[in-house]
């Protein structure tokens, strides 16, 4: 076309006949349509103008030729970029999910878990690493616990060993028949009680006691008291027939008495002391004294006896926490509730199975 859109030369004079004027000429327009023809123009600095036309039919089918290639290509797209998602997780995210589980199943457990493959050698290496880590410190910990178990008992040892038992034994002895030869009925009683409690006391190292054993010694541990003290007290011991034999460690009951007796035992008080049967062993001790602060509980609980003032046979309640805690761990209580001006009672649970094993 010259730039009158004169058609000076067609290659389609069946529509576009050459020397006649192209319908839809502009010089501004560069698209169009006219007569089921798509159009295009392209003009020259001249004026002049190449126009390129395309069947309406060959344009769609061009277009949807495009549409169905750019179809194809997303869907390829999105595959591989599944494919590589699920490779990415495959690799990468499932292992750490494993090794995530792994590194709970260490934590929880103390024996060593079977690892499995996690197909990256590094975390399988890591693991490894930790899981041996683990086993370090449980031997830490078992050889700690040992350590601190072998010092008590020295402890207990050293104190049971500060006196010769079968000298001091027998020197009570010839005491008590210098007592009944001169006729010194009270000093005869009052030996025996000493006698009969110091012996139980120095008994073997780590033979465990019964109830009724425990029982016994309070009973003799009392007289001593009454002799000394001049004074009859009123305690009152209430013990199921059928705890009597279960075997409970040696010397846990007295500190537990001998508290009440020197903290909350006034003229007019008491003290009740009940041992029963349940899911496990409950024993109370109960005495209307004067009570305590939750300071001086803590005190009691906590506080060694050494380097402070003894009452007594100079051993207090953190012995029978000690004791506890060190034969049954989290399974045995030693509770204090006392309340000023009202009194104050200990409560002791024990396991019964923890203890009959020992006794086997």
């Amino acid at each position: 076309m010259d730039n009158n859109g004169k058609i000076i030369y067609s290659e389609v004079p069946r529509l576009f006949r050459s020397g006649t004027t192209f319908s839809d000429f502009s010089k501004d327009d560069t698209s169009g349509y006219s007569k089921g023809y798509y159009w295009y123009k392209q003009a020259s600095s001249q004026g002049w103008s190449v126009v390129s036309v395309i069947a309406e039919k060959d344009f769609n089918e061009e277009k949807n030729r495009w549409i169905v290639q750019i179809s194809l290509f997303t869907l390829f797209l999105i595959t591989v970029t599944l494919l590589l998602a699920w490779l990415l997780w495959k690799m990468v995210y499932k292992p750490l999910n494993q090794f995530q589980t792994e590194i709970k199943m260490i934590t929880q457990t103390q024996t060593n878990a079977n690892l499995e493959q996690t197909k990256i050698p590094e975390f399988h290496t890591l693991l490894r690493q930790f899981q041996k880590m683990k086993k370090q410190i449980w031997d830490l910990f078992h050889e700690v616990r040992e350590k601190e178990k072998q010092r008590v008992d020295l402890e207990v040892e050293k104190l049971l060993y500060q006196i010769n038992p079968h000298f001091l034994m027998n020197t009570l002895d010839t005491a008590h028949w210098l007592a009944v030869m001169n006729g010194q009925q009270e000093l005869d009683r009052l030996i025996q009680s000493l006698n009969k409690l110091l012996y139980y006391n120095l008994g073997k190292l780590g033979r465990p006691s019964t109830i009724e054993e425990e029982v016994d010694a309070i009973k003799q541990y009392l007289t001593l008291q009454q002799i000394r003290y001049n004074f009859q007290f009123d305690v009152r011991i209430h013990v199921d027939e059928n705890v009597l034999k279960i075997p409970v460690p040696r010397f846990i009951l007295q500190p537990l008495v001998e508290n009440s007796l020197y903290h909350g035992l006034q003229d007019d008080g008491y003290i009740r002391i009940d041992v029963r049967l349940n899911q496990g062993i409950e024993i109370a001790i109960h005495d209307n004294g004067s009570g305590m602060s939750e300071e001086t509980v803590q005190k009691l609980l906590h506080s060694r006896t050494a380097g402070q003032q003894k009452v007594g046979l100079g051993i207090g309640l953190n012995y029978v926490k000690r004791t506890i805690e060190s034969r049954y761990g989290d399974k045995a209580g030693l509770e204090i509730k006392s309340e000023i001006g009202k009194g104050t009672s200990i409560y002791l649970t024990l396991p019964i199975e923890e203890v009959r094993t020992q006794h086997d």
